[in-house]
């Protein structure tokens, strides 16, 4: 069904209905190299919270049963170049239908999702739809967090914040992040680059930029994560 904040598709109810998207594919291990199963059920747990959420709930073999999909690349969608959102789609891929009282409450959200007991993928409420009651709270330097928390840091941004509002599109969000980040002491660039300390990823993130920094060893986190580091007044335990 489509998800009325990102204008996608992203919620799959059966798992031979999903995809793997390439943003997910591209940090797991070559299927033609290893066919360790545990090797891509450790891809998938290292993508948890920033990629894909819920993992965290699922049972050993329902883990098992993702990654072994996962390392199908069969299974994998085609690499493409993210589009320009839009918010006028109005039909429903025919795979794909909305979750019945009965379907297990695991799920996944954000750029994948996971299996539950019946193989099914849950989004999840917390992740895939956010209610005007949860919009984020911007923390503010010196009263909610130590200033320059961020003193020294570069950081960059990849996909659009719905929870924070302002903009449009792929701006969706970004100029009040970029000002969080910068009044905390942080700088904010467009690129990956050796200088480069954090990528911060919102909903939809860039896969390019999501493989570049996981290739040079930033590190990635998610705006609520962002926002317990400016509270604490550190990056460290978020960067673990």
């Amino acid at each position: 069904w489509l998800d009325s904040e990102s204008g996608s598709y992203g919620g799959w109810v059966h798992l031979k209905c999903w995809r793997v998207p390439n943003r997910v594919w591209l940090g797991l291990p070559d299927p033609a190299r290893i066919s360790d199963i545990a090797a891509f059920t450790r891809a998938l747990l290292s993508m948890g919270g920033v990629l894909l959420s819920g993992l965290a709930a699922l049972k050993p073999d329902e883990m098992r049963q993702l990654a072994r999909f996962c390392s199908n690349s069969a299974n994998w969608a085609r690499r493409v170049q993210l589009k320009p959102l839009s918010h006028t789609l109005t039909s429903r891929p025919a795979c794909t239908s909305p979750p019945s009282a009965g379907t297990a409450g695991r799920s996944a959200g954000g750029a994948g999702a996971a299996a539950s007991t019946s193989g099914a993928i849950v989004p999840s409420s917390s992740s895939s739809s956010l209610s005007a009651s949860r919009k984020f709270v911007i923390p503010r330097p010196g009263k909610d967090g130590p200033a320059n928390s961020l003193a020294g840091k570069t950081v960059v941004l990849s996909g659009i914040f719905p929870e924070v509002g302002g903009g449009t599109g792929l701006s969706l969000g970004k100029v009040k992040v970029t000002a969080m980040i910068q009044a905390f002491g942080g700088r904010v660039t467009s690129a990956i680059s050796g200088k480069t300390d954090v990528l911060l990823v919102g909903k939809e993130p860039g896969y390019a930029k999501v493989s570049q920094a996981q290739g040079r060893g930033v590190c990635l986190i998610s705006l609520e994560d962002a926002r317990q580091a400016l509270l604490g007044g550190s990056l460290e335990p978020v960067c673990r």
